[in-house]
């Protein structure tokens, strides 16, 4: 940090917050303009604009009566021989109407009131057949009649008893967006009667730029707080009767939605601990509760499984990792054995549901089985779950696929970080193999012709020295090999996230700014199985920190990297670890931008920090080790603090608590607050302080 007197050019409003040991000068934050190779940013993430292009194509149309497709590209159009592979333009009228596949059905969402907003719920819900509305006020429901009166469903709705409606951490850590559900005949609405009256408040000051403050309050349970009541109520139309259904005090109750013959309600259960699942149904007319599916785990589930009904409305597809990995089996509303359909012999975890097609028996899903575990492959599965096949012959990543209406042949686009996507025609039959077709090719090396070096993806050693991770690195245009450029991480690194994949991303551009730039996924990330997944359970920060700093440590023995000089920075999550690798690893990390950072697991909610934590009674140690409050005089590098007044996810006090134990330490460190900001800041001002924070603290720069 510069203590000379900021020059003319800066025209950012700064707030530098020191020890009482205190700097004379406020830090000097440059406008982005004005950063040393700043003009080269942005053409450089231009570089490669049309290059990911050239080797897509538009629409396809299948003729497998005549043993070809026909696919766009550019304007034109090109038959394909599915059998030997041979292309002939052809003129548009020469297409024949495309033959439909049999629907697939994705899961319904029956809703149609749009997207509340993050972590809210719809106010509003129509009936399927159009006769009624149900509404909420926020503590009451009323049901409107299409052009005729509005009735009141609940009238006892106030002082932290609501109707109709959920709260902040059920919208955002449950993804629960609707709080008000239709059956589809009509005949019954149901809603969440939902009790916080036990819920410690939040309250927010708003208002920072106008004449005068104001207060909001949130019920929002932080970790071991009293949690809300949730339970369903579901109200007859014709009767006028309601039935509330009691599925437990200390639950958390979602994903609630009716079968399609209307007599059941289906609901998930989860408990505190999260690591026992339930998927129940209960009868509409008798309050009848009965275990559909019932999960166990030793540390944590994830909430929503993966569930895709079938076209009777009974069997669905059902994603559980009992063992071990994500994989689906075929289940029903009614008594019948599970079918597994995805395990392989070597149990690589499932990636997605491409398609399923019950004309043909059979589903398509994606799975992590290749050498690089990060690259989803293609297989086919009969629905008896006989035939299991990989599709996709080769060690890349598999995305974006068209399956043929008999599904015996598969269009698909494969690339790598370094490889633009091809799009090629592959046969569903059979061993995998080599690609029957190229419909587009892409550019087989584009860096060379532009100038950069080529961005690459690292296979890493997590810190137990044998399990294997993912990272990407790119480096600048002037990259010197025989040089010292320094290192900036840009990380999230929280649970079950992913911030890796190995598709095409040529070029950051922030690293013509002068830094290589790196991201890394840690262990306790998504798509490699529970054990993976479970390394950071009841040890945030810690085991997931280890494997960053391992990670840059093996970053700082390639050629050309200056490991004297690396920063990191992120956001929510990763401001979190931004924070605490200065805390914990001062000798890998030397600069840090720690943006909506939580900085003790007590300050968040009871669903997330709970589902990786357990309370704080229960693992006072693990929450202790991984506080940036309680390490905070541990702090020796470069920290710049980033936070929006109007975080509702990750409150102020969380940045306000380290701010506290760093003055009353003595440490400097920097800060820039934004007044009318939210959860995640933005604005032109961001990349300003950010990376002049950066290039100053790593480069020494402290003026264009």
């Amino acid at each position: 940090m510069g203590a000379t007197r900021p020059p003319r050019w800066m025209e950012l409003a700064t707030v530098c917050i020191v020890g009482s040991c205190a700097f004379d000068a406020l830090a000097q934050f440059i406008p982005f303009r004005d950063l040393p190779g700043a003009s080269k940013v942005r053409s450089a993430s231009r570089a490669f604009d049309g290059v990911e292009s050239a080797g897509l194509i538009g629409s396809i149309r299948w003729d497998e009566e005549n043993g070809c497709l026909y696919f766009e590209k550019d304007g034109g159009w090109t038959r394909v021989s599915i059998e030997s592979g041979a292309q002939t333009a052809v003129q548009p009228g020469d297409i024949p109407d495309q033959k439909q596949s049999a629907r697939q059905d994705n899961r319904r969402r029956r809703s149609n009131g749009g997207d509340p907003g993050r972590g809210r719920q719809r106010t509003r819900e129509s009936s399927p057949d159009g006769k009624w509305t149900i509404g909420t006020d926020g503590s009451n429901v009323t049901l409107t009649e299409t052009g005729g009166a509005t009735i009141a469903l609940t009238t006892d709705g106030k002082d932290g008893l609501r109707y109709g409606t959920a709260s902040w951490v059920y919208g955002e850590e449950l993804d629960q967006k609707s709080a008000m559900w239709w059956s589809p005949d009509s005949k019954q609405v149901a809603f969440y009667r939902f009790d916080e009256r036990n819920v410690p408040q939040y309250f927010m000051v708003r208002g920072y730029t106008t004449l005068r403050t104001r207060i909001e309050s949130e019920c929002y349970p932080k970790a071991g707080d009293p949690n809300p009541i949730a339970l369903p109520r579901i109200r007859d139309i014709a009767s006028g009767k309601d039935l509330d259904i009691d599925l437990g005090a200390d639950s958390y109750i979602y994903g609630i939605e009716f079968t399609d013959d209307s007599r059941e309600l289906l609901v998930h259960r989860l408990n505190r601990h999260q690591d026992h699942l339930e998927l129940l149904a209960v009868d509409v007319t008798t309050g009848t509760i009965r275990v559909v599916v019932e999960e166990t785990q030793p540390c944590f589930l994830k909430h929503l499984p993966k569930m895709q009904f079938l076209e009777d409305g009974r069997r669905f597809l059902w994603e559980t990792e009992r063992s071990g990995s994500a994989q689906l089996e075929l289940r029903s509303l009614d008594p019948m054995m599970p079918i597994a359909l995805t395990a392989t012999a070597d149990n690589v975890p499932v990636a997605n549901i491409v398609e399923v097609n019950e004309t043909r028996g059979d589903l398509f899903f994606t799975a992590y089985s290749s050498a690089t575990m990060i690259n989803p492959q293609l297989y086919r599965v009969r629905l008896d779950g006989t035939e299991r096949e990989r599709i996709t012959p080769d060690d890349l990543h598999y995305s974006r696929f068209r399956i043929s209406p008999s599904g015996r042949a598969v269009v698909a686009i494969d690339q790598t970080i370094s490889t633009p996507p091809s799009t090629r025609l592959y046969s569903a039959v059979g061993p995998p193999r080599a690609a029957m077709a190229t419909l587009a090719q892409g550019e087989t090396d584009p860096f060379e012709s532009r100038g950069f070096p080529r961005s690459q993806l690292l296979h890493m050693k997590a810190a137990d020295g044998t399990t294997t991770m993912y990272g990407k690195l790119f480096l600048p245009a002037q990259f010197d090999p025989k040089g010292e450029t320094p290192l900036v991480v840009l990380v999230y690194g929280g649970p079950t996230s992913r911030s890796v994949e190995n598709t095409f991303d040529p070029v950051n551009g922030m690293t013509e700014l002068g830094f290589a730039i790196a991201q890394i996924d840690n262990r306790g990330t998504s798509g490699r199985g529970k054990a993976f997944e479970d390394a950071t359970y009841l040890k945030l920060g810690l085991v997931d920190l280890d494997d960053q700093a391992a990670g840059v440590r093996q970053i700082d023995a390639l050629p050309g990297i200056d490991g004297t000089r690396v920063g990191i920075a992120g956001s929510s999550y990763g401001g979190y670890l931004s924070v605490l690798a200065l805390l914990r690893y001062p000798d890998v990390f030397h600069a840090g931008v720690a943006e909506s950072a939580v900085t003790d697991w007590r300050n968040y909610d009871t669903i997330y920090t709970e589902r990786y934590m357990r309370t704080p009674a229960e693992n006072p140690e693990g929450y202790d080790q991984g506080s940036c409050t309680k390490l905070a005089g541990a702090l020796e590098g470069d920290l710049l603090l980033l936070h929006g007044m109007n975080d509702d996810n990750v409150h102020p006090s969380n940045c306000f608590q380290l701010v506290h134990e760093l003055q009353g330490l003595a440490r400097p460190f920097e800060m820039m607050i934004f007044p009318t900001a939210g959860h995640g800041v933005a604005g032109p001002s961001v990349d300003s302080v950010t990376w002049s924070f950066l290039v100053k603290s790593l480069q020494g720069k402290d003026q264009p």
